[in-house]
């Protein structure tokens, strides 16, 4: 009898570990990792549905205060938006413009607007593209065509900017929030409207991706109605179409901003005029230097629709200079003059405040960074640069130097009399880490060699 027990005993015990066997966890080598699904797979799942994607991030907006990440991905086929995916600082410090990122969550749809619900999680993959731009403008103001892009990354050309009216006081060529209840200063959202052959589109600059301070945002910020404008940004949705605007250039502004007063020189007319000459420009401010209060004088890059000026000395009272801001339109007298191949005014050049609003598009010159040739032409011009790295700021000559993707180093300058040490930039500059991707926006100049003036910084 107890033999009987001790056998059924053993018996059971086996059965039990050969049950609990069956029950344990594979080892971690043979987990089966989910396939992910085509664009056309996901694009025919339902709301709720559980989805699992991956693509090349083209654009991302990350928000410490919801540890999340909205992201536009694109693959070969579509494109998709994640919307506050899961995500640290640590983790957002991995993400940069053309990486291979795997989505999981589930799919929803929000005004329109097909997205990766909040809450769903991605890892970061081996890969980079960046996908060009699809250009719309043949097809704007047609929803069902657009409709098809929803996500992409986009272009339009030849906008013409219609009114938008603000409650409190009528039309305006953009708007702070979408009723114009907002201001300067405060980081809103902008809006604007714009046409083509009667085709209108509502488009926006959301605060979040494109944030202010940067030129895109200004430029929104200061659009007027009439202008003709070409943009780039992603095909957002809300209740229709809401681009969601990433570049913009303003081709040619308002006719009343075009028009220059008589004696002002063109552009052809001032780069042809002799040193020693006299010369009248009528342009439009897109960067000056701290104020000199010790020769009441300050130097400022200027543009029209048609080039660019470096203006070394304007003699000006502090109140007017205190005045001025990007996009100011100004008319400048003094004389012509070439200082190591560089077209300048001379010092002392006087200087009238005037009606009007420009800012000239930066010129993406990240490809050119060793073609002297290229850069010379470009003298006194707007430029950015992007995909290089931060290496390390010298504070005692004003250098900061960067790592190009091919592993050389580049540097650009922050010269003393363009920038005071007590500028925003130089606390950024301080504050970036060695190897964080960056992107700068600066102006050319001629020393005899192209230099590369910085005026702003920001971490990718």
């Amino acid at each position: 009898m107890i033999r009987h027990n001790i056998k059924k005993l053993i018996i059971v015990i086996v059965l039990l570990s050969l049950a609990l066997a069956s029950c344990a966890p594979s080892p971690a080598n043979n987990t089966v990792t989910v396939k992910a699904m085509t664009y056309a797979e996901y694009a025919a799942a339902s709301d709720n549905a559980k989805v699992v994607i991956e693509g090349y991030v083209q654009a991302f907006a990350y928000n410490a205060a919801y540890n999340s990440v909205n992201m536009f991905i694109q693959d070969d086929d579509g494109a998709y938006y994640a919307y506050r995916a899961v995500c640290d600082a640590v983790k957002a410090k991995s993400l940069s413009e053309g990486v291979r990122v795997r989505v999981t969550g589930s799919k929803g749809s929000y005004a329109g607007e097909a997205e990766l619900q909040e809450q769903c999680t991605f890892e970061v993959l081996s890969g980079n593209k960046i996908y060009s731009p699809s250009d719309i403008t043949s097809v704007i103001g047609d929803e069902k065509a657009l409709e098809k892009l929803m996500n992409q990354k986009i272009s339009v050309k030849g906008l013409t900017v219609t009114e938008s009216y603000d409650k409190a006081d009528g039309a305006h060529g953009s708007l702070y929030k979408w009723d114009g209840s907002g201001k300067a200063g405060e980081n809103d959202d902008v809006y604007f409207s714009a046409s083509l052959e009667g085709n209108s589109s509502l488009f926006v600059v959301e605060s979040d991706e494109v944030p202010e301070g940067t030129d895109v945002y200004g430029t929104a910020a200061g659009l007027s109605v009439g202008d003709i404008i070409d943009l780039e940004g992603y095909m957002y949705w809300y209740n229709g179409p809401n681009i969601h605007v990433s570049g913009i250039s303003v081709t040619k502004v308002s006719k009343a901003d075009l028009e220059k007063s008589a004696g002002a020189m063109t552009y052809d007319e001032f780069l042809m005029a002799a040193d020693g000459e006299p010369a009248v420009i009528e342009a439009y401010i897109q960067g000056v230097s701290v104020y000199s209060e010790e020769k009441g004088s300050f130097s400022a890059y200027l543009s029209d629709a048609d080039g660019a000026y470096y203006i070394k000395g304007i003699t000006s009272e502090k109140s007017e200079y205190d005045k001025l801001s990007a996009g100011t339109k100004v008319r400048v007298s003094g004389h012509r003059y070439t200082e190591n191949g560089m077209p300048l005014m001379s010092d002392n050049s006087s200087m009238e405040m005037q009606q009007g609003y420009y800012m000239a598009p930066a010129e993406n010159i990240s490809s050119h960074l060793d073609d002297h040739e290229a850069l010379s032409s470009m003298a006194g011009k707007k430029a950015f640069v992007k995909g290089i790295t931060f290496a390390a700021f010298d504070k005692e000559s004003g250098t900061v130097h960067t790592v190009g993707p091919n592993g050389k180093v580049y540097s650009f300058t922050t010269a003393a009399e363009e920038l005071s040490e007590g500028d925003a930039l130089y606390q950024t500059l301080e504050s970036i880490s060695p190897n964080e991707p960056v992107e700068i926006t600066c102006f050319v100049y001629l020393d005899p060699e192209p230099q590369l003036s910085i005026r702003g910084i920001s971490v990718k």
